[in-house]
This record gives C-alpha cells, structure tokens and sequence, in this order.
C-alpha cells in the first residue's frame, strides 16, 4: 500500500536551548500485517510562533517562503521515490528512504553488494582477510550474473547459481561458505527495506557445511619439511615452510596468525615466552583471551621473520599480498608445491598445521580441556573432532589390560 506523507512540528514535545525545534516529514505505511512510520528531518528547525498547525507550513519568518518551498520539494522527492519503485513492480518499503536520503539506493543486487563491501572496508570492524573472503563469494556472483535486479531474486535464480559454482568444481564447504556470504548480504537488503522478508530466498535454499576429514601429519612428514633444503627455483618456499611450522608450532589458524602483532608476543623472558591474543571471532571460537606457550623453535621464526617496520609480526612487502601480508589462497596453493617436493601425498593447508598441532598434544597426554582452550575453541565437543584420530593413542592406553581374571 502507498505511503501516507504529512509535514510535521516538533512531534517530541521538546525545544532545543535556543527555543527551536525540527520540521519533520512523517511517512506512514500500512501494510496490513504491519504498520510503520518514519520521521524525516528537513534540518529546518523554528521557534513555535513560526508554525502555522493548520496549514502545516511556517509563518512569521523571514525566509518563510523558501523554506516552505524546501519541504514542498522534499516531500515531493520522496513521494516520487516511491512511485518510481512501484511504477517497476518492486514492493515498496519505507525503510528503503534510508539509503535513498543517503544517494545509495539502487535495485540492483550487484550494486548493493559492492556498496556493503566499501562500508565493511570503511567501518573497520571486519578483518581485511575476513573482507576478502566475501570479495571472493561475491566474485562468484558476478561470473554467474553481470547484473541482478532485486525483484528478480527468488528460490530458482539461487538454485541456479548452486548449479553454477558447483559446476566451477567447488567442493561443498566452499560451496556452503559462499552461500553463507550471499545470503548475508541479501539479509541485509531486507533489512534496508530493499526486500521483503517473505521473499528473502534463503528462507527455503539451505547448504550446509560437512565435517571433512583432515589428516594430520605424522611426525617423519614434519621432519621431511623441517629439513628440506629449496634449490634456487623455490628459494620462496622458505618463508612458505617457516610460517607452516609456526602454526604447527603455536596451533594458530591462519587468521590469527597473519593478523599477530607485536603486542601479543612475549618473548623477552626466556623462562616465559609466550603468545597472548584475541582470536578472529568463528562459529567455532570462543571471545575469550587465547594463552599459547611458545616453545623455542616458534621463538626462532620469530625473530627470524618480525618486521621492524609493520605492527605484524609476520609482514612482509614482496610476497603475493592483502595489504603486505600473505593471503590465505597464495598460502595453500604454496602449500601443495611444498608437499610435493617433500614427497608428501596428505593434501596439505593451513588448517593441516593446526590439526597437527592438536593431535602432537594430545598424543603426548595433554587433557583435552586444556588443548581447547589452547585452540580457543568455545566447547570441547568441537576438540573432540581432533581427538578422534587418535588410534594409536588408543592402542596404548589398553595395551596393558589382557581381560585375565
């Protein structure tokens, strides 16, 4: 139903310290299952004497005219807003007046889209990695559609882009994860009034996420890499294979690792050198403090690698980078050349290191409380996932008992 517009004095009852208050448009919508009103500063504000509540417009002012002329044309402005969204067949919500009063509104998917990414980047609230991930989802997006209007989104046009990355040979983790960031966006188009709730259309397309089995490395796998001398064509790999041994070393992810800085290391005292960082909050994480002791051989890559000239510890400008740090895809994609020239058939990835880690801990008898808490995970039942590829450590915990009674 077509927005109802009235203009408006001082609708709070209150005066500023001047005497004054604001001249507002109000713009009421009923939508029969809801109601909502808005009120929408002209940034016009007046002494009472100066409105005229009958005719709705001010008085006894020497600039009455203009700004009379000023609300007529705003109040214009945003009737013809609406319009020009019904005239297109698009559902009309009073919330879309948000970004329209900004200059942002757009119809199209693609635009909102890249509009949300430069907010994101702007805000600094989310992590450069973590804005790239989204980048990446969204890239997918584009290749599937140049352009998406908004009132084209509905259950088949998603299931089609399903098809379309599952047909790009993307496994079904990565497959979920960019789901996951299209449908944060569409969210908050229809938090901007952009979409109606009830046509949002994931609230029928689900993919979810599977438990995939990562094998940890063994400990002959580890010295292979640890030893490992790179002739001349693979000299990068160096680095690659030190910052590999120090999330094994440490059980970081590679989020936490390439954001470490400075403030979170403690190596100063010999007898007590250790990591101490708030993890890049996930599903899986907990938002508490992470203590990690740090054994001599993660102190060496350390000092052998921390940037006098960047707040990170592992900075650098001649790798490939987000910013000056190594992204997550160049890591990885390393990460198989190195198991290769190892002779290493276990795919190996960030995530690999971590595993390791946790499985070395657990091996050696450390509880599995504590290893959660080293892994900054927010129960033990998603340790327990590590704890599962155990079998050896089994074999040894009944090896003495021979049921003889």
């Amino acid at each position: 139903m077509k927005c109802s517009y009235s203009i408006v004095y001082n609708h709070t009852g209150k005066l500023n310290k001047d005497g004054k208050s604001l001249v507002q448009i109000r713009v009421y919508q009923n939508l029969g299952y809801k109601q909502q009103q808005k009120y929408i500063s002209t940034g016009i504000k007046i002494e009472p004497s100066q409105w005229d509540s009958k005719k709705s417009q001010i008085k006894n002012h020497a600039n009455a005219v203009n700004l009379n002329a000023k609300i007529r044309k705003q109040l214009a402005d945003l009737e013809n807003f609406e319009l020009k969204i019904i005239n297109s067949n698009k559902d009309f919500n009073i919330n879309m007046f948000n970004d329209f009063l900004k200059g942002k509104y757009t119809n199209s998917l693609i635009d909102f889209i890249e509009n949300e990414v430069k907010e994101m980047q702007a805000s600094k609230q989310y992590k450069p990695a973590s804005i790239e991930t989204y980048k990446a989802s969204f890239k997918n997006l584009k290749q599937f559609r140049a352009e998406i209007l908004m009132n084209e989104l509905d259950y088949s046009l998603i299931s089609d882009f399903d098809r379309f990355i599952r047909n790009k040979g993307r496994k079904q983790n990565t497959i979920a994860r960019i789901h996951k960031h299209i449908k944060f966006f569409i969210n908050k188009a229809v938090q901007r009034g952009y979409l109606e709730m009830h046509k949002n259309p994931y609230n029928n397309f689900a993919s979810k996420t599977i438990q995939s089995t990562k094998i940890p490395l063994s400990t002959d796998e580890l010295k292979k890499i640890e030893e490992i001398q790179f002739s001349n064509d693979y000299k990068h790999l160096n680095r690659i294979r030190d910052y590999f041994l120090f999330m094994v070393y440490t059980g970081l992810r590679y989020s936490d690792f390439v954001n470490l800085t400075k403030d979170e290391v403690n190596i100063k005292n010999i007898d007590d050198m250790f990591l101490s960082f708030n993890p890049i909050k996930t599903e899986t994480t907990s938002n508490k403090r992470v203590y990690v002791p740090l054994k001599q051989k993660a102190v060496e890559i350390i000092k052998k690698y921390q940037n006098e000239d960047s707040e990170n510890i592992f900075s650098h400008k001649d790798t490939f980078r987000l910013g000056n740090k190594i992204t997550n895809q160049y890591f990885n994609r390393e990460l198989k050349t190195l198991g290769v020239l190892c002779h290493i058939k276990k795919n190996i990835t960030c995530h690999v290191a971590r595993h390791t880690f946790a499985t070395i801990i657990l091996n050696a008898g450390v509880p599995i409380d504590v290893v959660s808490k080293l892994l900054g995970h927010t129960s033990i039942s998603t340790t327990m996932i590590y704890a599962k590829t155990l079998p050896v450590k089994i074999k040894d915990s009944l090896k003495d008992i021979d049921f003889n009674f």
